[in-house]
Protein backbone atom coordinates (compact mmCIF):
# COMPACT_ATOMS: atom_id res chain seq x y z
CA UNK A 1 0.00 0.00 0.00
CA UNK A 2 1.52 3.24 -0.88
CA UNK A 3 1.29 6.43 1.08
CA UNK A 4 -0.79 9.31 -0.10
CA UNK A 5 1.96 12.31 -0.25
CA UNK A 6 0.81 14.69 2.49
CA UNK A 7 0.84 18.20 1.75
CA UNK A 8 1.67 20.91 4.54
CA UNK A 9 0.96 24.48 5.01
CA UNK A 10 4.50 25.48 3.92
CA UNK A 11 4.28 23.39 0.80
CA UNK A 12 0.64 25.02 -0.47
CA UNK A 13 1.99 28.31 0.13
CA UNK A 14 5.47 28.06 -1.50
CA UNK A 15 3.59 26.03 -4.39
CA UNK A 16 0.75 29.01 -4.65
CA UNK A 17 3.64 31.97 -4.60
CA UNK A 18 5.99 29.98 -6.82
CA UNK A 19 3.75 29.13 -9.07
CA UNK A 20 1.12 31.16 -9.26
CA UNK A 21 0.17 31.22 -12.61
CA UNK A 22 -0.74 27.81 -12.52
CA UNK A 23 -3.79 28.16 -10.17
CA UNK A 24 -6.54 30.11 -10.42
CA UNK A 25 -9.19 31.06 -7.46
CA UNK A 26 -13.24 30.30 -7.91
CA UNK A 27 -13.59 34.34 -6.67
CA UNK A 28 -12.33 36.64 -9.62
CA UNK A 29 -11.08 39.39 -7.14
CA UNK A 30 -11.03 43.05 -7.94
CA UNK A 31 -8.87 42.65 -11.43
CA UNK A 32 -10.50 39.54 -12.48
CA UNK A 33 -7.83 37.49 -12.83
CA UNK A 34 -8.66 34.78 -10.14
CA UNK A 35 -5.12 35.34 -8.77
CA UNK A 36 -4.21 33.38 -5.75
CA UNK A 37 -2.38 36.13 -3.88
CA UNK A 38 -5.37 36.87 -1.56
CA UNK A 39 -5.52 32.99 -0.51
CA UNK A 40 -1.86 33.05 0.13
CA UNK A 41 -2.14 36.59 2.14
CA UNK A 42 -4.71 34.64 4.17
CA UNK A 43 -2.57 31.56 4.97
CA UNK A 44 0.60 34.00 5.40
CA UNK A 45 -1.60 35.14 8.56
CA UNK A 46 -1.87 31.61 9.74
CA UNK A 47 1.69 30.21 8.96
CA UNK A 48 4.34 30.81 9.97
CA UNK A 49 3.47 31.76 13.60
CA UNK A 50 6.62 31.63 15.58
CA UNK A 51 4.31 31.27 18.68
CA UNK A 52 2.85 28.65 17.44
CA UNK A 53 5.64 27.00 15.73
CA UNK A 54 8.69 26.85 17.82
CA UNK A 55 10.38 30.19 16.93
CA UNK A 56 12.59 32.42 19.20
CA UNK A 57 9.58 34.70 19.83
CA UNK A 58 7.87 34.54 22.55
CA UNK A 59 4.47 35.98 23.60
CA UNK A 60 0.89 35.00 24.87
CA UNK A 61 -1.72 34.55 22.66
CA UNK A 62 -4.84 36.23 22.95
CA UNK A 63 -7.71 33.85 23.11
CA UNK A 64 -9.55 36.28 20.28
CA UNK A 65 -6.38 36.04 18.43
CA UNK A 66 -6.07 32.11 18.23
CA UNK A 67 -10.19 32.20 17.55
CA UNK A 68 -9.71 34.15 14.95
CA UNK A 69 -6.65 32.11 13.08
CA UNK A 70 -9.58 29.11 13.68
CA UNK A 71 -11.77 30.54 11.93
CA UNK A 72 -9.82 31.45 8.80
CA UNK A 73 -8.14 28.09 8.60
CA UNK A 74 -11.61 26.45 8.44
CA UNK A 75 -12.36 28.99 5.82
CA UNK A 76 -8.93 28.10 3.76
CA UNK A 77 -9.95 24.20 4.56
CA UNK A 78 -13.70 24.62 3.15
CA UNK A 79 -12.33 26.60 0.30
CA UNK A 80 -9.65 23.55 -0.38
CA UNK A 81 -12.75 21.08 -0.17
CA UNK A 82 -15.32 23.13 -2.48
CA UNK A 83 -12.83 22.98 -5.48
CA UNK A 84 -12.61 27.39 -4.22
CA UNK A 85 -8.75 26.88 -5.67
CA UNK A 86 -8.14 25.00 -8.44
CA UNK A 87 -5.66 24.44 -10.99
CA UNK A 88 -5.43 26.38 -14.49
Amino acid sequence: MSEKPQSHAGTVVGDLRGQPHVWELLLPGREDDHSVDKLVAMLDLIWPNPDRHGGTHNRLVTLDEAHAVVLLAVTVVQWGRAGVLKKR
